[in-house]
């Protein structure tokens, strides 16, 4: 079994839970059931024996997803609602929560809740993976991101940083700096104050030390990196440096055409 072969099977169990086609619906109450039961214990297969539920694309995750739970709804054989809550332990868990919406807070009974409790054991387990994950990346992330905290980096660099994490920072450069290109030398430090008094500004010490020009809010450069993305599919290091510049000869975004 292919790839393929698992798409062709999740296609042909969402006609059968649509229940629209004439043949389909020509199927006595046996046939149909021996056929759904035939579809998802294939799926089942899929994933057991050939592990290409981990390879289905975000369109067929949510197809799988939708397509079960209807089954789920539907007055079929245990068989069907046993194998279901099977194969959703190889489904992304977000996924699997939702197909298995009909069967879980203890409407299931017998085999079918003995396979769903397996399943949901499996999937809490890959859920609590996947936020130690995403926390551990978030972490490198950061660890990344401090370490061009207070030292020359290159507008290159500064754009393949964290952009929710450069809030926290100010964009300095060199006094005198008006032209900007992926080499251009800038400094991130803590932001600006202001004195109470004097209401005059009062630059980090890093900053002051070394010279350096305010040019813009960490805020700022992260609106620059959203809005370029919002505007283009892949955006490159040259087009952020476009909106940047514009940004700062105009206050305002560039539009691209």
């Amino acid at each position: 079994m292919v790839l393929e072969d698992l798409h062709f099977l999740i296609d042909a169990l969402e006609a059968f839970s649509r229940r629209e086609e004439g043949w389909i619906q020509a199927l006595n109450k046996d046939d149909y059931t021996d056929a759904v039961i035939q579809g998802v214990e294939a799926v089942s297969k899929a994933m057991e024996s050939y592990n290409l539920l981990e390879h289905l694309s975000c369109d067929y995750y949510s197809k799988l997803a939708v397509t079960g739970k209807k089954l789920l709804e539907m007055k079929l054989d245990s068989i069907v609602k046993e194998t279901i809550a099977d194969f959703s332990k190889g489904l992304p868990p977000s996924y699997a929560y939702s197909m298995l919406e009909p069967i879980m807070n203890g409407k299931a009974r017998g085999d079918v809740k003995r396979e769903l409790n397996k399943s949901l054991a499996i999937l809490a387990m890959k859920r609590e993976k996947k936020e130690e994950k995403e926390y551990l990346d978030l972490e490198e992330s950061k660890m990344e991101t401090v370490k061009c905290v207070r030292t020359s980096i290159s507008l290159e660099q500064l754009f393949k940083l964290d952009n929710d994490l450069l809030e926290e920072y100010d964009l300095y450069v060199k006094e005198g700096m008006v032209e900007f290109d992926k080499n251009t030398i800038v400094y991130l430090d803590d932001p600006l104050d202001v004195d109470d008094d004097t209401e005059d500004e009062i630059y980090p010490n890093f900053a002051q030390e070394h010279d350096l020009q305010w040019l813009f809010s960490g805020q700022v450069i992260n609106d620059i990196i959203v809005n370029t993305q919002h505007q283009l599919p892949n955006p490159t290091v040259k087009d952020y440096i476009k909106n940047l510049i514009y940004y700062n000869e105009n206050d305002c975004f560039f539009t691209f055409k």
